[in-house]
């Protein structure tokens, strides 16, 4: 086979009429990710021959029945066969990408083939219920490479693991899950949410790129009306630069939720904001119960991260012998295991994301499509 390079980042090569990505990635997917996800078994699995998975793990994957068991050596395949055709795309030089449109039109279709073709909305459903099951125990090959042997290293990680609230992580993923199927009039909400990426493209590209109104002179010289005009047509993001540091905030995540918030709410533009506004996104955003799991898992992570950053070195200079301490010595750490996301901080984010639902006068009207 004749192998010509491309002009890309080097991960792909051309051969013949397609992509395939460089002999490095080939053979790792060829030696080690697709033999293992596709191959091997609860019965022979062992520590030899094993480089992603561990036996809990295996065990917990196979437990999702007959027809979803295969579910990770479908993703792996597609990898393999479309991930250098992906690649080359969306980074080469040459790409027949011509707009951010175009751009976001491609990943929602590829998107919806990998859900389609690996059944995610129903097999990586519960492929991701088993992982999230089998997590706090997993320790793999992979992490021991990626770890360099290191002692200090690998007694974190796996003490990290048992205490990350993989439970309320898994929740949350499968509740995000639901809501990325839910059938829409566009097929399913994920290719709703890349309509919006795609409409967003456009309205950068207006703006940022190439400056389609002259809004760039309009806004050194003063001109008010003419910018008036030019945000009437409600297919820029002028917002953004005209009305975001009028009043200059310091409130977690602040700026980009005023961001947000003089796009979606514009006097000249909210009525038709719907168009960026599918309903089932309206939905996704509003899920109280898939914010909670998230909260849960942000916070298990926090008080892990600062507690094996404050303890770690003192274990590895035998300082302590291990993370118990006594009721008295506890309290200093009383802040850390009670500590919750700041009310100010979950706000903010979700002015930010949502801010289609916190218009002063009534929120925008989501969209079907």
């Amino acid at each position: 086979k004749a192998v010509v390079s491309t002009q890309s980042t080097g991960i792909v090569t051309k051969e013949n009429e397609g992509y395939v990505f460089n002999e490095a990635i080939t053979n790792f997917l060829d030696e080690r990710m697709i033999p293992e996800l596709c191959e091997l078994t609860s019965d022979k699995i062992n520590i030899l021959n094993s480089y992603f998975l561990d036996p809990i793990c295996l065990g917990e994957l196979e437990s999702v029945g007959p027809r979803c068991n295969k579910f990770k050596c479908k993703l792996a395949q597609y990898i393999k066969e479309n991930g250098p055709r992906i690649v080359h795309t969306l980074l080469n030089k040459e790409s027949p990408l011509g707009s951010l449109r175009e751009a976001a039109k491609f990943l929602g279709k590829e998107l919806s083939a990998v859900f389609k073709e690996t059944e995610m909305c129903t097999c990586g459903k519960k492929f991701i219920k088993a992982a999230s099951k089998c997590a706090p125990s997993y320790y793999g090959n992979a992490v021991f490479e990626d770890m360099g042997g290191e002692s200090y290293r690998m007694v974190n990680f796996a003490t990290a693991m048992r205490n990350i609230d993989f439970d309320a992580a898994g929740k949350a993923a499968t509740l995000l899950m639901d809501h990325l199927c839910e059938e829409t009039s566009s097929g399913q909400c994920i290719d709703s949410i890349f309509e919006v990426a795609a409409k967003a493209g456009d309205s950068y590209e207006t703006t940022f790129i190439y400056d389609t109104y002259n809004a760039a002179e309009a806004i050194h010289s003063g001109d008010e009306e003419a910018m008036i005009e030019i945000m009437k047509k409600c297919d820029n993001l002028l917002y953004f630069h005209i009305h975001s540091y009028e009043k200059p905030t310091d409130k977690p995540f602040g700026k980009y939720a005023m961001h947000a918030k003089n796009f979606y709410c514009d006097e000249y533009c909210k009525e038709g904001r719907g168009n960026f506004y599918p309903c089932c996104m309206r939905k996704m955003f509003g899920d109280k119960k898939m914010r909670e799991n998230v909260l849960k898992v942000i916070e298990s992570i926090y008080k892990m991260r600062e507690l094996l950053d404050e303890l770690s070195w003192q274990r590895e200079d035998d300082e302590i012998d291990s993370y118990y301490m006594s009721e008295e010595a506890r309290k200093q750490y009383d802040w850390l295991i009670k500590w919750k996301v700041p009310k100010e901080h979950r706000e903010g984010f979700l002015k930010f994301i949502d801010a289609a639902n916190y218009c002063e006068g009534g929120k925008v009207e989501c969209i079907e499509f």
